[in-house]
């Protein structure tokens, strides 16, 4: 009788070392393929903000140029605004919007090393790996 009951809370005790063995591999590889869904998602949203941030400092450039043939100044200095209201208002607003997308970028990028950091702690943090609607 004695030599049943060891071997079922052997068995016991086996069946939990595999288990608790087999959970730990599980919520790695699943903590993993989050972090990795995360660092995807982060990576494309910087690409896409890189993306608008050149193409804002493309149309400052040829605002610039188109500037400096208006005006006749062949020096490749940086754009002078108080040559006319409406060159200067369409740079201001340019500027602002690259301003704002710079901002947009920092907090999102402040938000996903968040995210990471929590992933990386092991901290099961219930957040969602949708990108974020504009609000504009």
């Amino acid at each position: 009788m004695v030599g049943v009951a060891s071997q079922i809370v052997f068995c016991i005790f086996a069946a939990a070392v595999i288990g608790s063995v087999a959970g730990y591999l599980i919520s790695h590889i699943r903590q993993n393929a989050r972090i990795a869904d995360v660092e995807r998602l982060w990576k494309s949203k910087v690409d896409q903000r890189d993306g608008e941030i050149a193409a804002l400092r493309e149309g400052g450039a040829s605002m610039a140029q188109s500037h400096e043939t208006h005006s006749g100044n062949s020096v490749a200095a940086p754009m002078e605004i108080n040559s006319s209201n409406g060159d200067a208002s369409q740079f201001e607003s340019k500027l602002t919007q690259a301003l704002s997308l710079i901002e947009k970028l920092g907090r999102s990028q402040e938000r996903m090393e968040g995210e990471l950091a929590a992933l990386r702690s092991g901290r099961n943090s219930d957040f969602k790996l949708e990108p974020s609607t504009p609000k504009s």
